[in-house]
């Protein structure tokens, strides 16, 4: 599908992306003052749904952003999914709400939000499930403050995640300012030290929602997951290490600023990534019901 095929839904409606208009006085446009998520579909379906509106709505209440708790976001995203022909295909589907037009730079509450929906393809890495990432370590630069919240302000991370990249690597490993890692510059983090697998004890990340499942499928499972520390010590002599969000799943990570991770467990991740987007098919909000704020 060429880009001026799409349908996207932009404020109550479905329309062709070439009729989509937004102001150019649009405080997103002008300052990045918004929220987003990215979520999943898969085969007409956009996985954990309830859990991606939940944090987007939780995100906007923090900004002062009001969004009403009337939209039947299930409906709308399958329905988006079926527009543009993606029933049988891996999608990936943005939210994106700004404050709208709003003059000064104050964050005053607005009733006339910019709410946009769009779908495009996605294609399913399977050749670095089979051979895993490379991190890169960005030491010059801290964890911003507002990382728990998907805000338009994206800009550090692309930046970083071009540090990465320029280095050789395929993602940035984050630092906040006591060097301790947080996440990545797309996703979560997950290590195996010693057989005990733990996440990064820091407010200086997003809440993943991939992480967070995988989370409960590896406690089922009759893991052990902890919250520590995660200085640079702990991170480079962990046994496994791993990156989850909500496209990929999870991915396995071989090297870390040239330092060999010794078990990234492979199959072990493909069985969770697996499970991970069955459970994501269960989500009730992938239903034509309305979200209950």
């Amino acid at each position: 599908m060429k880009d001026e095929d799409r349908i996207v839904w932009l404020n109550g409606a479905f329309m062709p992306i070439i009729q989509a208009s937004i102001s150019p006085l649009d405080r997103g446009f002008l300052y990045g003052d918004g929220v987003f998520e990215t979520i999943r579909g898969e085969y007409g379906m956009p996985l954990y749904l309830s859990n991606h509106v939940a944090r987007m709505m939780n995100a906007a209440d923090a900004l002062n952003i009001s969004i009403t708790d009337e939209i039947k976001w299930g409906f709308i995203l399958s329905q988006l999914i079926r527009e543009n022909n993606f029933e049988q295909k891996v999608s990936r589907i943005k939210v994106i709400v700004t404050r709208g037009v709003q003059h000064g730079l104050d964050l005053r509450e607005t009733d006339t939000p910019t709410i946009l929906a769009y779908v495009n393809s996605y294609t399913v890495p399977e050749k670095k499930y089979r051979n895993g990432w490379k991190l890169h370590i960005i030491r010059d630069s801290a964890a911003p403050r507002m990382a728990k919240y998907k805000t338009l302000n994206y800009l550090y991370y692309l930046y970083v995640r071009q540090q990465a990249i320029a280095e050789g690597a395929d993602e940035a490993l984050i630092l906040d300012r006591n060097e301790e890692a947080t996440e990545t510059a797309t996703g979560s983090l997950l290590f195996r030290t010693n057989g005990i697998w733990w996440t990064p004890d820091s407010e200086h990340q997003l809440p993943g929602i991939a992480r967070s499942q995988v989370i409960s499928i590896l406690k089922e499972g009759g893991e052990d997951v902890e919250q520590r520390s995660a200085n640079l010590e702990a991170v480079l002599s962990a046994e496994t290490v791993w990156v989850t969000n909500s496209m990929i799943g999870v991915m396995p990570i071989v090297e870390i600023s040239g330092y060999p991770v010794k078990e990234p467990l492979f199959d072990r991740a493909t069985e969770i990534r697996d499970e991970f987007i069955i459970r994501g098919r269960r989500d009730p909000l992938s239903t034509t019901l309305s979200l209950i704020k």
